[in-house]
């Protein structure tokens, strides 16, 4: 079984790095990801009942980890 993940950081190098890594992971699936708070949430809000676990950069564009 899969482990199904979501992503947020507003540094696209790191992003993009973070998912080729995880893609190439057996048992790892990327559902989704977001580059600022508000998109965040709604990818949150989206696969709420099907993520595992949301990896969150602390400090985005427009709000931070914890307000999130």
């Amino acid at each position: 079984m899969a482990i199904n993940i979501l992503l947020a950081d507003d540094h696209s190098l790191y992003l993009e790095g973070l998912m080729l890594i995880i893609q190439s992971t057996e048992n790892y699936k990327i559902l989704g990801n977001a580059t600022n708070g508000k998109d965040a949430i709604l990818l949150a809000n989206k696969y709420h009942k099907n993520a595992d676990v949301f990896l969150l950069d602390l400090h985005l564009p427009d709000m931070n980890a914890i307000d999130i």
